[in-house]
């Protein structure tokens, strides 16, 4: 379908004014459907509550969903901080034998916006300013490590996924033995890479039950619907995740590769 689309598309912009009535039908059809997608999205915030209110009354285990879901928080926030100011700064202490704390506040403006805008492709021109200006990276690895790892180095993602997945595991009584947790960490890697890197990229609830489904988890949507209610905050967080790794990843190839140049003395 998309090749037949892409054909059609090229087609008629050949014809131009010999098509006048395809070009119309088209662009109709296209309004429509804006149209549509402009209802569902208003429509999407009271579905959302009405599905939860639902879930809510199906569920045998209120109570200790509640309980649980305070405790998944606080986990996945306390994991965000280890790998923020532990994993990252100790590998860039280690390997740069420079203040991790003076980088962050180098990357600042980055890791605001991505904060702001849950978006690694709508912070990418800051990040990059930010390590050209501020870090003081040459063009060659900023315009190269940057791009692709916005793309590729999810960690983030990574890190927050497979916490809810075994969360929906821990709520369902299922027991996660060693082969389960080796499919969620190929699913892991596969999916990080194919998740675009936009705001709420990877937060659809497809990606969700995708995971559960791999291990095994049927019917996951009574927990799931309550793990995307904080979605909102926690997007944001694998964001800047994901932006604070992919700065430090390209002061660690700089100072690999370029450690001897003048661009490089100021790496911090």
């Amino acid at each position: 379908m998309c090749v037949f689309g892409i054909i059609l598309g090229v087609a008629t912009l050949l014809l131009d004014d010999k098509v006048p009535g395809t070009k119309q039908f088209l662009n109709e059809t296209n309004l429509i459907i804006m149209q549509v997608i402009n209802i569902l999205m208003k429509a999407f915030p009271m579905a959302i509550v009405y599905w939860m209110v639902l879930g809510g009354i199906q569920l045998r285990f209120p109570k200790r969903l509640i309980s649980q879901l305070l405790w998944f928080f606080v986990t996945a926030l306390a994991g965000f901080v280890i790998m923020l100011f532990v994993v990252h700064a100790g590998v860039y202490l280690f390997v740069v034998r420079k203040n991790p704390f003076t980088f962050y506040k180098k990357i600042s403006p980055a890791i605001i916006l991505a904060l702001g805008t849950a978006s690694s492709a709508i912070t990418l021109p800051v990040t990059i300013d930010s390590m050209e200006k501020n870090v003081k990276l040459p063009e060659s690895i900023t315009r190269f490590v940057l791009p692709l790892g916005m793309n590729v180095h999810m960690n983030g993602f990574a890190l927050y996924y497979p916490m809810v997945i075994l969360f929906v595991a821990q709520m369902h009584g299922m027991d996660v033995g060693l082969q389960h947790m080796f499919i969620l960490t190929i699913m892991t890697l596969v999916m990080s890479v194919a998740i675009p890197a936009i705001s709420s990229g990877g937060a659809v609830i497809v990606t969700f039950v995708a995971f559960c489904a791999s291990i095994g988890i049927e019917n996951p949507l009574d927990v799931l619907a309550y793990t995307t209610t904080a979605d909102w905050i926690m997007s944001r967080l694998r964001t800047a995740t994901n932006v604070i790794g992919d700065c430090f990843v390209a002061a660690i190839v700089a100072k690999h590769c370029v450690a001897s140049t003048p661009q490089n003395e100021g790496l911090v």
